[in-house]
């Protein structure tokens, strides 16, 4: 009986010591821990080492950015991926949008038409493509006060079961410090509509330094191949880039002078179960302009130019809005659909994504609808 009990007291002795040296352990030694043995057991994907692109040396057009990374991320689209904004002597680019429709005599070879959501081509990830190649760069040349990553892409495959994981990779000195990532069961669709993958990775509370990498990729099991289009990277910073160093890059397409942003105050509600639930039908997005409650000013998404706008008491755009909440970390106009409805004093918007079912366009469950309500701070 004694040596049974000692048999049991050593495990028993070891567990209890574990568990107080856990609660001892900062935030970040738990992380690397977690890490380790997320390796250990094969659920991290591999380690990624490169060298980033050079910010400044990336060349805006009229169409999109030619960005330096490896194909297919090497020209991304639209007048988000070109904002740019000149701080302490670096570029900060903080978005990057890649529908890959790309510019004649551009490198092809991982791109096909053999589906899209939107355009003519996708990314092909091959059978025996286990990894996609990675969007890199320095903390510096993304965001001020890094504080979140947000992905976003659309995912098809003619076989069942692929699994799809946007990876989001933070590397000091050629080490991992952490990683992140959001899975994706790529549904047996016989339509072809794809499916929508969002993600959101909070990296506020990990300390990085301004020559820390981020790397952006996919992990994709199965065996089977897949095809990835409309892919957006958000990088956020703690603040709105530009604000404190003069006018914001101008986003809309009217030839005027550049608008800023409006200071808002934002605070995080629970969307009306009634009307916005998992499975829901979508209802369209809100483009008229609505009313702010209470200040003669009204709301305008342009889901096109991907801006929402201030309109002034005539109609003219005043500023754009931009309704970030440091809560979550989210953008709720990066969501596939925006409600916009007046309140007493300011506006309510309901952000959620959308997924086919039985060729229907319903409410998808993950990530679950999410509302705001939007104020325009007083003035001082």
């Amino acid at each position: 009986m004694k040596n049974f009990l000692r048999i049991i007291a050593v495990p028993a002795f070891v567990v209890i010591a574990g568990l107080l040296a856990w609660q001892w352990m900062t935030s970040g030694q738990q992380q690397a821990i977690k890490e380790q043995v997320k390796r250990v057991i094969g659920k991290s994907p591999r380690m990624t080492n490169g060298t980033p692109p050079v910010a400044a040396d990336m060349q805006a057009g009229e169409t999109g950015l030619l960005t330096g990374d490896p194909a297919p991320f090497g020209f991304a689209t639209g007048p988000w991926s070109t904002v740019a904004f000149e701080t302490d002597g670096h570029t900060v680019r903080p978005d990057l949008q890649f529908s890959f429709e790309v510019p004649p005599g551009s490198d092809t070879t991982l791109l096909s038409r053999q589906w899209s959501h939107a355009g003519a081509r996708s990314y092909r990830m091959a059978p025996g493509d286990e990894y996609s190649p990675a969007i890199r760069r320095r903390v510096q040349d993304v965001a001020l006060g890094f504080s979140a990553v947000e992905v976003g892409l659309w995912a098809w495959s003619p076989s069942p079961g692929v699994l799809v994981t946007a990876v989001v990779s933070i590397d000091r000195d050629g080490k991992q410090v952490a990683w992140f990532g959001k899975d994706m069961v790529i549904p047996e669709d016989t339509v072809r509509s794809g499916a929508r993958l969002n993600g959101s990775f909070l990296l506020r509370d990990l300390a990085l330094e301004p020559t820390d990498v981020v790397s952006v990729y996919l992990w994709k099991r199965g065996g089977k191949e897949a095809f990835i289009d409309d892919l957006d990277l958000f990088f956020h910073s703690g603040e709105v880039p530009g604000r404190k160093l003069g006018q914001a890059f101008p986003l809309d397409s009217t030839g005027k002078a550049a608008l800023g942003y409006a200071d808002v105050v934002l605070q995080e509600v629970v969307p009306d179960p009634a009307r916005f639930s998992a499975g829901a039908p979508a209802v369209n997005t809100t483009v008229d302009a609505i009313p702010i409650g209470g200040t003669g000013q009204r709301w305008q998404f342009k889901p096109d130019e991907g801006v929402a706008y201030l309109l002034d008491p005539v109609g003219q755009p005043a500023a754009m809005l931009r309704p970030w909440s440091a809560t979550s970390g989210r953008d709720i106009t990066h969501f596939d659909r925006v409600v916009a409805e007046p309140t007493a004093e300011g506006i309510r918007l309901t952000g959620f994504d959308v997924v086919a079912k039985d060729g229907e366009e319903r409410m998808a469950a993950s990530p679950a609808p999410m509302a705001v309500t939007l104020q325009l701070a007083k003035a001082p």
